[in-house]
């Protein structure tokens, strides 16, 4: 075989074993998971705002009612056109007596939310809690929320803690080349 045929075949077979190869998506499930300190923070900054933050998460340590809001970080470079799947905060009592927390999630870009949806939570003594946040909620079908920004709001009573936030969400394991 001419030298030039083998030097050309010998390239073709080289470029061939460089070549992106199609491969079918693959989605992997992503939880962010977190202390609430690290996405909450309360609405009233200064002497009147009683958060007391600490590692197991951020409790109402004054005598009324605090505002809290929490917005959550995802990979949206890889995330699915599906968006944020659900969103959790895990709650607790530090109290004697049960009590109501009412939170609001928000999706989407300020002034064109494609969610806003209430709950309200009641929240018993001594027993860890939980609100989670679905499309279903919403009254939706879908998978996900079809963005990746959310935020929430809550109003916690004194004596109520938020501990842990939870944002699941589905990332493209091999995104196109």
């Amino acid at each position: 075989m001419n030298p030039c045929v083998k030097a050309s075949l010998l390239t073709l077979v080289i470029s061939a074993a460089f070549a992106p190869v199609a491969v079918n998506a693959e989605e992997v499930p992503q939880i962010i998971a977190s202390s609430s300190m690290a996405h909450c923070q309360a609405f009233t900054p200064g002497v009147t705002n009683t958060i007391t933050n600490r590692v197991i998460g951020s409790e109402n340590t004054g005598a009324k009612n605090l505002g809290i809001a929490c917005a959550f970080e995802v990979d949206a470079a890889t995330m699915t056109a599906d968006g944020v799947q659900s969103v959790t905060l895990f709650l607790n009592n530090h109290g004697t007596a049960a009590f109501d927390i009412p939170c609001t999630l928000a999706v989407g870009p300020e002034g064109a939310f494609s969610y806003f949806i209430s709950k309200t939570t009641t929240v018993v003594p001594g027993v860890q809690n939980s609100v989670t946040f679905t499309p279903e909620d919403g009254g939706s079908e879908d998978a996900g929320f079809g963005d990746y920004l959310v935020g929430m709001t809550c109003v916690l009573p004194p004596k109520s803690i938020v501990n842990d936030t939870y944002v699941a969400y589905t990332v493209d394991a091999n995104p196109p080349v």
